[in-house]
């Protein structure tokens, strides 16, 4: 199976036996991830599997070996991680199919945020935030906001903390929709009352910005 490196329907065909095995058999999901691994990053393989096409098949299988057997967690988030750090060369990929990819990625780094791995995946968009394109930081932010739900861990909001402290973050949100501006300005509630008023100054200006911009729409 894996001697040919399947692709698409041929893959999607056996996800389904390689997610059962994987729940019995730890192993076979810790060779599926680094099978994973290789195609997104290896540059024999990279360059050829770094597109829509490809993900449509190789993320779900991740995703689901993720849900599915708790071990192996850390692991699939590691390597989603590299995959959003990983810069293919310029001609392999266009600009509009770049950022497609690197959406389709934040999707399976937010169900790997959910999942527990929260910490490495904040770490990570805390990394990108300086240099990755708004409108994926913008997605980023937005669905954190809607997705996160108490109780927090304290670790949790230090982490979601020292993302939004970022100056970018206020850049990318000004464009959000009042709802998910409310949701962030929850978020950042919830943190500094959990963390006794221990907020980053660019972190309660984001608060201070988002809550001028929902009182001038009419959404407070």
């Amino acid at each position: 199976f894996f001697f040919d490196n399947p692709v698409g329907t041929e893959l999607s065909a056996g996800c389904a036996a390689l997610v059962r095995l994987s729940e019995g058999y730890p192993v076979v999901g810790a060779g599926v991830i680094e099978w994973v691994r290789a195609n997104l990053l290896d540059a024999r393989l990279a360059s050829s599997r770094y597109n829509m096409a490809s993900l449509s098949s190789i993320l779900p299988l991740l995703d689901q070996i993720a849900a599915h057997t708790p071990r192996l967690r850390p692991h699939a988030a590691a390597v989603l991680v590299d995959a959003f750090a990983h810069e293919p060369r310029a001609d392999d990929l266009e600009a509009s199919a770049r950022l497609a990819v690197k959406r389709r990625l934040l999707d399976s780094l937010l169900h790997a945020l959910l999942l527990g791995e929260a910490l490495p995946v904040l770490a990570c968009m805390r990394a990108s935030a300086p240099t990755v394109d708004l409108a994926l930081l913008r997605y980023f932010v937005t669905e954190l906001g809607a997705m996160a739900s108490p109780p927090y861990a304290s670790r949790f909001l230090r982490a979601v903390v020292d993302l939004l402290a970022h100056r970018r973050v206020e850049e990318a949100l000004r464009s959000a929709e009042p709802h998910t501006q409310r949701a962030v300005v929850d978020l950042i509630g919830a943190a500094h009352a959990a963390l006794d008023g221990a907020l980053d100054e660019q972190c309660i200006e984001l608060h201070d910005a988002l809550l001028a911009r929902l009182a001038a729409a009419g959404a407070t």
